[in-house]
């Protein structure tokens, strides 16, 4: 009788299903891995914003420009309308596309800040986020997406600065936010 033979039916089984869930896991990794981009690719475009209920609306519109390096995109948008309603938000993030380059998830870093109490008022909040391509051509691409900032710290204006409090009451509800955003890109390769 041959080393095979000898191993029970359990251990069997057993080896059986560990190498299915390796194949499994082998085959998701290479589709988590997104394709090979062989060059560098830029975007810029309109960011359309929602609103929220502490600061009413937040970048109604948003000037978006990225830069793609394989599945990994960075990405900045700023605000242009500073000096018609007097606060701002900027966002910087970075993001890594998945399911044929259709999903992003993204983390970054906004910054808003506006006029409080003669002084200039900042709110650092951590920006977590998805994106979904809804069309897209070789030169065009519409993106929707869904985001969580989470305020960090608050300062500026005269006021005592204040970081975010781990208790689940009032003040977290002010300081966590769910917004989405359709954006309008142009694409292009470097």
């Amino acid at each position: 009788m041959s080393s095979a033979q000898h191993v029970s039916r359990p251990a069997r089984a057993a080896a059986c299903r560990l190498r299915r869930r390796l194949t499994w896991l082998g085959a998701a990794s290479l589709g988590l891995a997104g394709p090979a981009h062989g060059a560098p690719s830029w975007s810029v475009g309109i960011d359309l914003h929602g609103t929220d209920d502490a600061f009413a609306a937040r970048r109604p519109i948003g000037v978006a420009g990225a830069i793609r390096y394989g599945a990994v995109e960075g990405s900045v948008v700023a605000d242009p309308m500073l000096f018609v309603l007097g606060w701002e938000m900027l966002d910087a993030t970075l993001g890594r596309w998945f399911a044929g380059d259709r999903i992003e998830l993204l983390g970054g870093w906004r910054q808003t800040s506006g006029e409080l109490s003669g002084g200039r008022r900042y709110d650092e909040a951590l920006l977590l986020g998805a994106d979904a391509v809804a069309m897209s051509s070789p030169r065009f691409r519409i993106v929707f997406g869904a985001e969580l900032a989470t305020s960090l710290w608050r300062h500026g204006a005269g006021i005592p600065a204040n970081t975010i409090a781990l208790a689940f009451d009032a003040d977290l509800a002010t300081r966590v936010e769910l917004g989405f955003h359709l954006r309008f890109e142009i694409t292009g390769a470097l």
